[in-house]
């Protein structure tokens, strides 16, 4: 699993941060994998948070030369397992908006991941993202923005280098105490459960 998340890792730019899972066996260990072979040769990989009525989709990597559908066979999968097991929902996390918001468009690069999503027909809720003010929205946002792009080593996320310090600026900056209104911004949607016992 790890030589397959590093090919993906170099393919598609290195992994993210913060919301989004970074491969760590200590960290997939906890988790429910599903493999995808070709004879004896790993070639994808997906992970899910379980509960007892629900699974999360969390990792997805593959390997150079694995063949198209891959990944869709191994949700294919994972929903009838889930649906065996008696599990009602499976939640294929966040994705972007169809059209993303004007100013955060050029940060969107989802649209791949939204139609990969789309093609299992889940149903779809809002994701919002909430601060007391419109500078608090702005600076909270550039917090998270920080640490999903340039997040810590794995191992190290608790050490304060100069941009984890620019991070903690940022959500400082964000807090306030006793807010008067909220400012409520639709930042993504998730395609929350896909019912597997229909």
């Amino acid at each position: 699993m790890s030589k397959v998340a590093r090919a993906w890792s170099r393919r598609s730019g290195g992994e993210l941060g913060f919301s989004m899972g970074r491969f760590d066996p200590d960290y997939v260990r906890h988790q429910r994998c599903f493999l995808a072979w070709r004879q004896d040769q790993l070639i994808a990989f997906a992970t899910f948070h379980t509960s007892d009525d629900d699974w999360c989709l969390d990792l997805m990597r593959s390997a150079d030369h694995a063949a198209d559908g891959t990944m869709h066979a191994l949700l294919a999968a994972a929903i009838e397992d889930a649906a065996s097991e008696g599990i009602t929902r499976l939640s294929l996390a966040a994705m972007p908006l169809a059209t993303p918001p004007r100013l955060s468009r050029p940060f969107c690069k989802g649209q791949g991941l939204r139609r990969f999503k789309m093609s299992f027909a889940p149903r779809r809720r809002p994701l919002y993202f909430a601060a007391p003010s419109p500078s608090h929205l702005v600076l909270s946002g550039l917090d998270i923005l920080l640490r999903i792009r340039f997040p810590a080593p794995i191992g190290r996320e608790n050490t304060a280098g100069a941009l984890q310090e620019m991070q903690g600026w940022f959500a400082r900056s964000a807090l306030v105490r006793n807010p008067f209104r909220t400012h409520v911004h639709p930042e993504r949607e998730t395609p929350v459960t896909i019912e597997v016992n229909q």
